[in-house]
């Protein structure tokens, strides 16, 4: 099970972290961080928040200087794997430098459920681009902004209606689906059902003509 978030306080993000930990009995989470996060001033409230909905362990990586792979493989066999918010495209780039698209990609394919918050969601799916749309600066100068590919659409947070153009146009350029999530909404993925929390709008992808 999937869930993509926008804003983790909202009352639709946290419906869904319910419904995504349903049936888990303390389960061992696992967070990545976007960037560099020493003093643990965003992964401390994440940890609570999740100690709170009875979450056992909850592992911190980070995928730049001080990247372990040990602590990589304990993260990727734990139960849930939260990707936290932040620059999408030094995400990216960090989650492509330690090889880790496949495995978030087997981790899903398999059934362990994975939460994206904003960054974290938008690195699941075919493209970042929509990372631009959210003001996030290419800091990195990423070349290649495919995602894990794991969901057959594109993912939009902090979605304001003016946004609705350019991210039509990206719905026409990669031909996916753009799902438009605002702070007050979030998407929990099983299978191939999606179920919309909030109010999540779709922008359609072109049809492929024969």
């Amino acid at each position: 099970m999937i869930a993509l978030i926008s804003q983790p306080d909202s009352p639709a993000a946290q419906a869904a972290l319910r419904q995504v930990l349903s049936g888990m009995t303390r389960p061992r989470i696992g967070y990545i961080a976007a960037e560099p996060d020493p003093q643990w001033h965003y992964f401390e409230p994440v940890r609570a928040m999740y100690r709170r909905l009875g979450a056992g362990e909850v592992h911190y990586l980070e995928l730049e200087q001080r990247f372990d792979a040990d602590t990589a493989q304990r993260v990727l066999e734990c139960d849930l794997i939260h990707l936290s918010g932040g620059n999408t495209y030094r995400f990216l780039a960090g989650l492509q430098a330690r090889n880790l698209l496949l495995p978030l990609k087997r981790h899903g394919e398999s059934g362990r459920a994975l939460v994206g918050v904003s960054a974290g969601a938008m690195v699941l799916t075919p493209s970042i681009d929509t990372a631009s749309l959210c003001g996030d600066p290419n800091s990195v100068e990423l070349d290649d902004t495919q995602g894990a590919n794991l969901l057959p659409f594109l993912f939009l947070p902090h979605a304001q209606p003016q946004l609705k153009t350019a991210a039509a146009a990206l719905a026409r350029h990669h031909c996916y689906p753009v799902a438009m999530c605002d702070d007050h909404s979030a998407l929990v993925i099983q299978g191939s059902e999606v179920l919309p929390l909030g109010q999540p709008e779709w922008l359609a992808a072109p049809l492929q003509s024969a």
